[in-house]
């Protein structure tokens, strides 16, 4: 047991040496420095280089900004049509036209929306 701790803080010991004598030649000898940023370099890494020449200003005016709405193709929008009969607005309704009796809304569960389940004096539905 007492072989193995001394190796093993041998071993240690030798390593720790080996980690600083290298930060203390990186920080010193500049020729090694680039020999290690050298060997670690990665071309395919973007690098950004920094310069003292000033951006020109670009000329922003947020106040004559347009603003473009999102255009959704047209599937985006489930639109189902109902024809529209033009409806009498004085006197009783023609025999051709349906008397509403009952109108009842349901809502489809979470989507905010809904239905209408319309009910006509003959006895048919329709929903809407």
């Amino acid at each position: 047991m007492r072989r193995i701790l001394t190796f093993l803080s041998i071993f240690a010991g030798t390593v720790l040496c080996v980690f600083i004598f290298n930060i203390v030649l990186y920080s010193a000898v500049p020729a090694y420095r680039y020999l290690l940023e050298g060997l670690v370099a990665d071309d395919d890494i973007p690098t950004v280089t920094v310069t003292d020449v000033p951006k020109v200003q670009e000329d922003i005016n947020i106040d004559n900004a347009v603003i473009e709405p999102e255009v959704k193709p047209d599937s985006y929008y489930k639109i189902t049509y109902i024809n529209n009969d033009s409806i009498p607005l004085e006197g009783q309704p023609s025999e051709a036209e349906h008397v509403i009796v009952d109108k009842e809304y349901h809502e489809d569960c979470g989507t905010g929306k809904g239905y209408w389940v319309i009910t006509y004096d003959d006895g048919t539905t329709e929903i809407e």
